[in-house]
């Protein structure tokens, strides 16, 4: 936009242009120096006069309110959860969750499978190696939403999720 090339910005709402008030102001201040003359948004008209400035202005305060108030409301909801001695989020593989507890999942082999997993990643052992340990010892997940347990085919990716977690070896 300095250089000139570019003199407008499609977004789909204002408060998506700036994470903060100072982004915020260097918006407005290329709109105030024309170095930016148009703005289009999906939910939102926007006018390049001092008024749609103003409004623009009092948009990205407000997404910044909202911003900061989820911040704080998630974090009360994890100090309130952690104050009753629940866990939070979703339980790392080889645990599971019951009524907001974590413990180890007894019901099948995972916990030591991902302890086994752990320590070959620990031993330098490739990721595909690894997913394929799992693989072949019938790894599986429970899910919350059928209450079943289901194999679940590893990828080295997902090895690395359940290689990188330090925890499991506590258990």
């Amino acid at each position: 936009m300095k250089d000139g090339k570019i003199d407008g910005i499609i977004a789909w709402h204002p408060d998506r242009l700036a994470r903060n008030m100072v982004e915020a102001g260097k918006i407005i201040d290329m709109l105030d120096k024309e170095l930016l003359r148009d703005l289009k948004f999906h939910s939102h008209a926007f006018d390049n006069s001092s008024n749609g400035k103003m409004m623009l202005s009092m948009l990205f305060v407000f997404a910044k309110h909202y911003s900061d108030d989820l911040s704080d409301k998630v974090k009360r909801g994890v100090r309130n959860r952690a104050g009753e001695g629940k866990s939070g989020g979703t339980p790392k593989h080889g645990y599971k969750q019951v009524q907001g507890i974590y413990s180890v999942d007894t019901h099948n082999n995972n916990h030591e499978l991902i302890k086994t997993a752990w320590h070959m990643r620990a031993e330098g052992t490739a990721l595909p190696e690894i997913a394929k340990y799992l693989n072949d010892n019938q790894y599986s997940k429970y899910y919350t939403t059928d209450d079943d347990y289901r194999i679940m085919k590893v990828s080295p990716a997902a090895s690395v999720k359940c290689s990188t977690t330090p925890s499991i070896l506590d258990g």
